[in-house]
């Protein structure tokens, strides 16, 4: 702890002064800092001893997966974190209506075309994409999470197997120029599906057609290497199921027909982390709540796989009885370069949740709504997260809402991960994660 206080000498209040303003800066001021009489600027204190509990735990299990602005599709294989697969179910609607494929119309293909951004992982290895025909209903309003398992008809439709490299590429039969799947569906099951309904009912509507066709279920497996996994932008007017077909008396037609994936179509991720079985030992001993490692290492994965709880248990108690303004606190966790970061990346922010005590849903904490979250610091290999407000509250308790969630963005569209040193790690307690605060006491008459 460092305590600044008013000095007689000229030159060491100098010294003091310039400390002050070197470590504070307008930021703390823009806090408050600034609405204080000069004359007691220097008793603003710097504290960075709290007690900070912190351990590695499950995503929250209430996070819906349904509607959101990318699906994950794909298989990865994380040193650290072990294996992931995630995949999707959507709704194919109409184009048109009133289909007519003609008297005599031969498929040439079926296709599903798939925009993905976001290849994380090894990209020069590829995943196998199945897709399967949905036997229950997606249905509207109903929300839907990332465990979620439909019953399928169990046959693969893709032709043959499909190995996706996640490179991109340019398609010649669209105007797009972005990185695309186009995965080859069984011509059988087009004729089977669509064309033998030529005309039908099924096409009147998509009331009609969703009862007809639910829609697909898309996922992937492991080929070799470690894999990667996509964010795949299901939505895009260039995401589509299309069949390319001809009519037999004359060969020179070409045709297609497009079942595409709207706005309205009902979209459904599934993200299996297969317990964690195969990530790293101290990874799996603090999920089954033994929190030993947690001193040196804490980790937090998106795809709805892994957050740390953070909590200061003592904070209240070590400031009973004063009166206490924060200016500034900040949760600072440097990240440990333990991983290739080429291949995995590192998060660019990070930002703290809460429990809602009305709720009992997680939402952000106070300080998120002025701050966003914690940037990545390159030059420092750090996150810091403001938490003054947050503080403030518990010290004064209007708020009992001690455990924190520290969570990376896009928890259910993207892969993303990092591990942090612990509260306490050996030999490297300045990397330790630590609540810094600046504070003043308010003499009590």
């Amino acid at each position: 702890m460092v305590v600044l206080k008013k000095i007689g000498g000229g030159i060491i209040l100098t010294a003091c002064l310039f400390l002050v303003i070197v470590s504070c800066k307008k930021e703390i001021g823009s806090a408050g800092l600034d609405l204080q009489p000069d004359d007691e600027l220097l008793n603003t204190i710097f504290f960075d001893t709290a007690t900070i509990q912190a351990y590695s735990t499950y995503h929250f299990d209430s996070i819906a997966t349904n509607g959101v602005m990318y699906n994950m599709l794909g298989y990865l294989n994380d040193p650290i974190f072990g294996t992931v697969q995630a995949g999707f179910y959507a709704q194919c609607r109409l184009s048109t209506f009133g289909a007519d494929f003609g008297a005599n119309p031969v498929v040439d293909s079926l296709v599903l075309q798939l925009v993905y951004t976001l290849p994380y992982g090894d990209t020069l290895q590829p995943f196998r994409v199945h897709v399967y025909e949905l036997q229950e209903d997606l249905k509207y309003g109903t929300t839907y999470y990332s465990n979620t398992s439909l019953q399928t008809d169990g046959e693969d439709l893709v032709d043959g197997t499909y190995d996706a490299y996640p490179r991109p590429k340019t398609i010649t039969d669209t105007s797009i120029n972005a990185p695309v799947f186009r995965i080859p569906l069984k011509k059988s099951f087009a004729e089977n599906k669509f064309v033998s309904r030529s005309k039908g009912n099924e096409f009147n509507s998509n009331a009609a057609f969703l009862e007809y066709f639910k829609g697909l279920y898309v996922v992937a497996d492991l080929v070799q290497g470690d894999g990667s996994i996509v964010s795949v932008s299901l939505t895009n007017d260039n995401s589509a199921l299309t069949m390319y077909y001809h009519d037999a008396n004359d060969p020179s037609t070409a045709l297609k027909y497009r079942m595409v994936i709207s706005d309205s179509s009902v979209r459904v991720g599934t993200i299996n982390h297969n317990d964690y079985a195969e990530a790293e030992q101290e990874l799996q001993d603090q999920l089954h709540g033994d929190y030993t490692s947690t001193t040196e290492k804490l980790y937090v994965q998106t795809g709805l796989g892994v957050k740390t709880i953070v909590s200061f248990p003592n904070i209240k108690q070590q400031f009973e009885g004063k009166k206490i303004i924060v200016h500034r606190a900040e949760l600072v966790m440097t990240r440990m370069n333990n991983t290739d970061t080429t291949q995995y990346g590192i998060p660019s922010s990070v930002y703290l949740t809460r429990l809602d005590s009305t709720t009992m849903k997680p939402t952000y904490v106070a300080d998120y709504y002025v701050y966003l979250g914690g940037a990545y610091d390159s030059k420092k290999d750090e996150y810091r997260i403001r938490v003054t407000k947050h503080l403030q509250y518990l010290i004064e308790g209007t708020s009992t809402a001690n455990d924190v969630s520290l969570i990376l963005t896009a928890a259910a569209t993207r892969m993303n991960r990092v591990v942090f040193y612990g509260t306490n790690p050996a030999s490297l307690s300045s990397k330790r994660m630590r609540l810094e605060m600046y504070y003043t006491e308010i003499e009590q008459k």
